[in-house]
């Protein structure tokens, strides 16, 4: 079965999601119609800016973990004022939503790539069910914002609801849940350890003596003959 790790990026995926579709249903539709659409494409565009400024300098030293949580603290503090805000406001809060969403989606692949190799789940039946939540999520979050867009009789109290509820669901995610802190030199450990644990298991199916696993391991580190005859003495 699917491990707690897996579970629990799906769950904080699929919230994630629902934010995002409402935010982006939200904040398209109000755009397009004041002049605003500047802020929603910035919000998909700087994502990369920061992607690049992780990848390169600061995965080493924060987690993904560390980011989420930082990004859940920012996406409640958003919500919390966004159905009291004119729309110019609204805009603006919307287009942080989307922004935040839109880094962590892309962290995402690398977290759930990790989990899914330290775990030794079924990379594509995995990577699939946590994808699956991302579009679940992201569905559920247009259908609220339609809603919101389209009864004018009760789609203020539709969105004021909706928000708030975000946010308790976020309070009792970050007071309760505990993510696997994967920086790059976790990731890089469990590639290791996923590795020799492969190794060990062909060893295991196919009886090897402790001396063949070794010439098994330099051979699959692309070691040749000459190499191997020196490191193990044979």
């Amino acid at each position: 079965g699917a491990s707690r790790a897996f579970k629990q990026l799906s769950l904080e995926l699929f919230f994630f999601s629902v934010v995002f579709g409402l935010a982006l249903c939200i904040g398209v539709s109000f755009s397009l119609h004041n002049q605003g659409q500047g802020f929603v494409w910035i919000a998909l565009g700087l994502p990369g800016v920061f992607l690049l400024l992780y990848c390169t300098v600061l995965n080493r030293h924060i987690g993904t973990a560390t980011v989420s949580r930082v990004l859940l603290s920012c996406i409640a503090a958003i919500l919390l004022p966004l159905p009291f805000l004119d729309t110019f406001w609204r805009i603006v809060c919307c287009s942080l939503l989307i922004f935040g969403f839109t880094c962590y989606d892309m962290l995402s692949f690398s977290v759930l790539a990790s989990i899914i190799r330290a775990e030794s789940l079924r990379p594509a039946k995995y990577f699939a069910l946590g994808r699956f939540a991302n579009a679940i999520g992201v569905v559920i979050g247009w259908i609220v914002g339609s809603i919101v867009l389209l009864a004018s009789d009760f789609g203020d109290a539709v969105f004021t609801t909706a928000c708030l509820s975000c946010v308790f669901l976020l309070v009792v995610i970050l007071t309760f849940v505990r993510w696997p802190d994967y920086t790059a030199s976790r990731i890089e450990d469990d590639r290791k350890n996923y590795w020799k644990q492969s190794i060990l298991e062909i060893a295991e199916k196919a009886d090897l003596s402790p001396r063949e696993t070794e010439v098994l391991e330099l051979l699959s580190r692309g070691r040749d003959t000459e190499y191997i005859h020196d490191v193990l003495f044979i």
